[in-house]
């Protein structure tokens, strides 16, 4: 997902400290290079069986709280119309930091880092699947909570543990120029899961879509 740099202050004190591994700043609608199919559509769900791959199956699971899969058309190569595959140097943690130092390095902002952030290590990463969400409820009129939810696979644990050990690393205020909505994330094994919400109004949203994933791995 393609993080846009934005900057809106007062959030920052009230929302950053909801849980360690979530994050806001501003609240507004994210795409990560995907284009939704037209939203008034009803949800995706009629995932065939050789479609089913173990992802797909994990993000079918989130029908028992009301979330279902999006069909979506992808910037990138896709493996079916369920998920997109996205190439492991266009990740969004990567591509964000990129963002923020250019910014940084243009010297035009009138709020920004003290020092450029520093890169995370992606070595090891393999492949990022990313699946589109909606709920099957309107929060107004022809507007339904979304989310994506991202698989990133590792050629192994020890991959994905030295990544997870740099994204801890990172402060409140890194986290801060880096992301537009609170994100959750966390590692199973040789894998990073990342929940990136659309919009703050999802916020109450996260925690349970974090725990209906955990409970089905």
């Amino acid at each position: 997902m393609l993080l846009r740099y934005v900057i809106l202050v007062p959030l920052i004190t009230g929302l950053l400290g909801l849980t360690s591994c979530l994050y806001t700043v501003e609240e507004t609608a994210v795409t990560n290079d995907i284009t939704y199919t037209d939203a008034a559509q009803p949800p995706y769900n009629n995932v065939s069986a050789s479609e089913m791959e173990p992802f797909v199956v994990l993000i079918s699971q989130l029908t028992e709280i009301g979330y279902y899969l999006q069909k979506q058309n992808c910037n990138y190569p896709t493996e079916n119309g369920s998920y997109c595959l996205i190439p492991p140097a266009e990740n969004a943690i990567s591509k964000a930091i990129d963002a923020v130092n250019n910014d940084f390095d243009s010297g035009n902002l009138s709020i920004q880092p003290e020092i450029e952030l520093a890169p995370i290590n992606m070595g090891g990463l393999l492949e990022i699947k990313s699946c589109a969400l909606r709920a099957d409820y309107k929060i107004q009129e022809n507007n339904f909570p979304r989310a994506t939810v991202e698989e990133w696979t590792f050629d192994e644990d020890l991959s994905a543990e030295k990544v997870a050990i740099q994204l801890k690393q990172l402060s409140h205020e890194e986290w801060y120029y880096l992301t537009e909505s609170q994100i959750s994330w966390w590692r199973k094994n040789n894998k990073l899961y990342f929940i990136f919400p659309a919009g703050n109004f999802m916020l109450t949203d996260i925690p349970k879509l974090q725990q209906k994933l955990q409970e089905s791995m």
